[in-house]
């Protein structure tokens, strides 16, 4: 984590809690969540004092470079950094994104 910039979190949402405890993450860190069922709120206490979390669906069609790829809060470094894999989808709300599951 210290010469990271982004962090990716693509663990099952069991588990994250466990896996994110001992990691110590800096305040200029952007924490990209790929776990769909796991708000923001629940994932601020293990990703402090990093504040710029934003959550993801990476759905398959990405595979292939094809279909929406969901955002919340839309981050523009987010945004420009997966834009290749698809159509970035930036939503309004977390009510948005649980819509979208």
């Amino acid at each position: 984590l210290d010469s990271s910039d982004v962090v990716c979190i693509a663990v099952t949402p069991q588990v994250f809690e466990t896996v994110l405890k001992p990691l110590s993450f800096q305040p200029d860190h952007v924490v990209i969540s790929f776990m769909s069922t796991v708000k923001i709120a629940a994932l601020e206490p293990f990703v402090a004092p990093a504040t710029a979390i934003v959550r993801m669906i990476p759905m398959p069609p990405i595979a292939r470079c094809l279909g929406p790829l969901p955002v919340y809060p839309p981050l523009e470094l987010v945004q420009t950094m997966f834009a290749p894999l698809g159509t970035v989808l930036p939503l309004r709300s977390e009510e948005e994104f649980a819509a979208l599951m």
